[in-house]
Order: C-alpha cells, then structure tokens, then sequence
C-alpha cells in the first residue's frame, strides 16, 4: 500500500517576481501563507504545533488548494490562498466542499533584519470548527455548537533580528465565529512571544529557544456560547544540537498551565528528545 502525504507543482511567473502554486495533497494555508516564525520547520523548529507558528494558519485542517506568492517590490510581497477539504470527493470538489478557507497575506521587510507580516482569512466550516487542534477544545469547537458558520481571522507577525545571533519574533491572532443558521458568535484570540539564539557556545547550527504564549482561548460568546474560564499559558524550551550536516538532536520540554484553560486542572509538562535525519 503507498500513501501519498504531499503532492506540490510549483511555476515560475511575471519574469520570476512571482509563484504559482498547486497542491493537490497535503494543502494547508501556511503552504502558501508564509507563517514568518523560526520554529516552522518540520523536524528542527519548536517541539510543539502551538510553538511553530500562529493557529490562524491552520485554520480548517484543509487538504488541498491552490496559490499565488508573488512580489509587488523588493520590500512587499502579496500571497494569496485558496484551500479545501476531501476535495477528492466527487460530490464536493474545490467549490461545494464543506471546509474551505481563503487566505491573504502582506509581508514587509523595512530592513535587512525585520520581517513584518498581516494576514486575513475568511473561512467556511459545516461544523463551525476552526479546527486548528491547538488551544482549548471549546476554542477550537468555536463552542461546539456543531452548526454552518462563517469565520473570519486576523494575524500579525514579526521577526527581528536584533543581534547578529539573537532573533526576537511574535504573533497574535483574532478569530471571529459568526454562526450562519442561529443568532450565535464566538471570539477567540491567541498570541506567543519568542527568543531564539543561534550559535550558542560558538557552535556552528546549534539553536536554544524559549517561546512563550497563550493557546487558543474564547474569550467571548453569544447565543448560549460560554467563554473559557481561566487562561492557559504555554512555555516551551529546547535546544537544537548539531551533531553533523544531516543529524540534528533536540532535547527541549514544554508545560501547559491551566489546561484547557481551567485552573482546576494540573499543569502538563511533556519533555522529549528529537532525532532529525537529514539526507
């Protein structure tokens, strides 16, 4: 049996100020969208799906789409999304899916060592999930009221090199559930602050970074939607060592406190080491 986990077919366009993208399988909005955080990165960024980049790039767990990144000038780029998911169904396809997200994307670079992103999305969930599977499940539910709903998303980030081996970035997302068949809402927001040191100890590719944030939360709710009670806080250290140009080992743990944002429950702490081959 052969599983297909990512089918990508990019181009070339407009005298290569541009990209045109396609992805049939393994489709998200940040396939696009650039998430503008360091800890993106498959097997070498953060440890955790929270850690890695804002949720408001994973709204709608989509499957497949379609996209544009292109630059207006050398300091402005405009991205453009478009994705949805089971696509492969007959019945759907890329119009009539029951999730489906559009996504765009401003990015600046006003000096060598900042970049500044605002980004937009306008979503559509049968279910009124977001979907993200980060933050609280009543966040993530968008107060699980299981109903077609239409979602709008803001996110801001910003990466800043401050030192010649120290990275400062953040991100904030707002997340509006507007519910289609009832007189419902939901409000989410969600944020994270980060540091990152390159070459600690005078050692060629080795990181330390501690990011620290707030998961998902609802914050507000109409029509019977309860806000979560508490707020949960994320931190989350790690250390990338580089053992040679195709081996990387990550010893790092992170702890969640007010889980699901309830102050009743006990903190979770989760400590791992990752392997990374690289060929």
């Amino acid at each position: 049996k052969l599983n297909l986990d990512l089918l990508d077919y990019r181009v070339a366009a407009f005298g290569d100020r541009a990209v045109l993208i396609f992805r049939p399988v393994g489709f998200d909005l940040s396939s696009v969208l650039t998430a503008n955080s360091p800890f993106f990165d498959t097997g070498r960024g953060a440890l955790s799906r929270f850690a890695e980049a804002s949720p408001v790039f994973k709204l709608g767990a989509l499957d497949a789409g379609l996209g544009f990144d292109g630059l207006l000038t050398d300091k402005l780029r405009f991205q453009f999304a478009y994705g949805t998911r089971t696509s492969a169904d007959p019945s759907q396809g890329i119009t009539g899916a029951d999730h489906s997200a559009i996504g765009v994307q401003l990015l600046v670079k006003p000096a060598p060592h900042i970049l500044a992103g605002l980004a937009y999305v306008n979503a559509y969930a049968a279910d009124g999930r977001l979907d993200t599977f980060t933050g609280s499940l009543n966040a993530d539910l968008s107060g699980g009221l299981g109903s077609p709903a239409q979602i709008n998303a803001i996110s801001g980030t910003l990466q800043w090199r401050f030192a010649e081996n120290l990275t400062f970035a953040t991100w904030g997302g707002w997340i509006w559930t507007d519910y289609i068949d009832r007189s419902a809402s939901a409000e989410a927001t969600t944020y994270a602050f980060s540091v990152a040191l390159s070459d600690p100890f005078g050692r060629d590719g080795d990181v330390l970074a501690l990011i620290f944030g707030q998961p998902p939360r609802l914050v507000a709710g109409t029509g019977g939607i309860q806000a979560d009670r508490d707020t949960s806080f994320h931190i989350e250290l790690f250390y990338r060592l580089k053992l040679n140009d195709h081996i990387s080992i990550t010893p790092g743990f992170f702890v969640i406190t007010n889980p699901e944002h309830n102050a009743d429950n006990s903190a979770i702490w989760v400590g791992t080491i990752r392997t990374t081959f690289r060929f």
